[in-house]
């Protein structure tokens, strides 16, 4: 999106004004003897009369002043407003309907929605994006333009930089959105951390990136992690939508290929074998049932493929057990494989017939009892970590307190679990 034509005559009208009322008190370039004979210049020329502007803002207000009669209210107005101008390199990301967006990627990102003058930006840049510019962004009428001179550097990213600049972009709109006019008051905005956290959970870079700053915003506020489940949702979704389409796909093409291969008389011997088997008569009365022998409860990991990495048990078994909305607290572990877009391990305790912990454990902390559960004993332990070590599937942890964080069994995490990933089932009470 450009300026209008009134627009376009506005604004040259105006910064050549004002270059031309430097150049006349500085005496920088010669033969200028008018605004419209800057258009005549080489912008190597008029670059050495915009860095005095932009180094000495106080001329900006003389000029006002000294033209005072020659300007209407909204010239001294726009012209003013030039004050507020952002120069610095910037990638441009994005050429949108409303206006090409210039990522200025200092901490933290901000991204300008800027609309060309004459020439679509679009034309003048390409759409061979990302690509890094030098400009200087100037208000106009409530929008964001550019001074009138753009410098491409003739520069080319790998992916890996392209996925970096991407990043930028999506964590500046989801916190602090599109800037559209200048200046721009990080003070006066109010930046949700549910969007910043949005932008930290787009990607798998930036997942990794940012780790930190996501469980930091999450134990700030518990309630984000409803957020970040439902991101991680999203990205996990994508995945499994496309494993499931391979999977739905591979079945039907196996059905066919079975159904295509079975002859008339395979299919009249099936239909034969199946009318010559005998029917069971119902049993009138069913014969005593035994008496059920004692059982305990004991967690499962059902469905380990469905496990989305959204962490909703980890949180659950903590906030549960301890009252606190911390990983390091939780019984129940999520181990990525092969990176965070790889497939997730459930570590949870196997309720072992024989458990090593209680073995290891030098001064009886850890209890087995005759219903082969284990029970912890807090008040005994000494933290030396021995049933940590002797866990073969590495369930036992310690936590913040430095005392084991073991897992009762009481299916905290089973009723949070959107996947159904876990299960709580009943074995014979002497182990299983």
């Amino acid at each position: 999106m450009n300026l209008s034509e009134t627009e376009v005559k506005r604004f040259y009208r105006l910064y050549h004004a004002l270059l031309f009322y430097i150049n006349d008190k500085y005496s920088v370039l010669e033969g200028i003897e008018r605004p419209g004979d800057l258009h005549k210049m080489n912008l190597d020329d008029i670059q050495k009369l915009k860095d005095i502007l932009y180094g000495k803002l106080e001329l900006i207000d003389s000029f006002i002043e000294d033209n005072h009669n020659d300007l209407s209210a909204q010239d001294r107005e726009i012209v003013s407003s030039w004050k507020n101008f952002v120069s610095s390199r910037f990638y441009i990301v994005r050429h949108l309907k409303r206006y090409t967006i210039f990522l200025d990627t200092n901490e933290p990102p901000k991204a300008y929605g800027v609309l060309g003058i004459i020439t679509p930006l679009e034309d003048l840049i390409g759409t061979d994006l990302p690509r890094v510019v030098k400009a200087t962004l100037l208000p106009f009428e409530n929008r964001i333009i550019y001074d009138g001179t753009i410098l491409p550097f003739n520069i080319q990213f790998g992916s890996g930089i392209r996925r970096s600049i991407n990043d930028s972009y999506s964590q500046a709109k989801n916190s602090i959105g599109i800037i559209t006019s200048l200046p721009f008051s990080r003070e006066k905005t109010e930046i949700s951390d549910a969007n910043t956290l949005r932008g930290y959970l787009k990607t798998g870079y930036s997942r990794d990136a940012y780790q930190e700053e996501i469980w930091e915003l999450i134990e700030k506020n518990s309630e984000l992690m409803a957020v970040y489940c439902e991101e991680m949702g999203k990205v996990h979704a994508r995945t499994y939508k496309k494993r499931l389409k391979d999977v739905f796909t591979y079945s039907i093409s196996k059905r066919n290929k079975v159904d295509h291969k079975m002859t008339e008389s395979q299919a009249a011997e099936e239909i034969k074998e199946a009318e010559a088997t005998p029917i069971r008569e119902p049993v009138e009365k069913e014969a005593a049932k035994p008496a059920k022998p004692r059982k305990r409860r004991r967690l499962k990991v059902a469905h380990a493929e469905r496990c989305i990495g959204c962490l909703s048990c980890m949180f659950a078994c903590s906030r549960t057990r301890t009252g606190t909305v911390s990983l390091q607290n939780s019984a129940i572990k999520i181990q990525t494989q092969g990176g965070i877009e790889g497939d997730f391990r459930v570590v949870v305790c196997r309720g072992c017939r024989d458990p090593p912990c209680a073995r290891a454990c030098p001064t009886g902390a850890m209890e087995k009892r005759p219903d082969g559960s284990v029970v912890f004993h807090k008040d005994i332990c000494i933290g030396c970590g021995s049933c940590e070590k002797a866990c073969l599937v590495g369930a036992v942890t310690l936590g913040k307190e430095k005392k084991p964080i073991k897992c009762i069994h009481c299916g905290a995490c089973v009723e949070f679990c959107p996947h159904g990933v876990l299960k709580l089932e009943e074995v014979p009470a002497s182990g299983g």
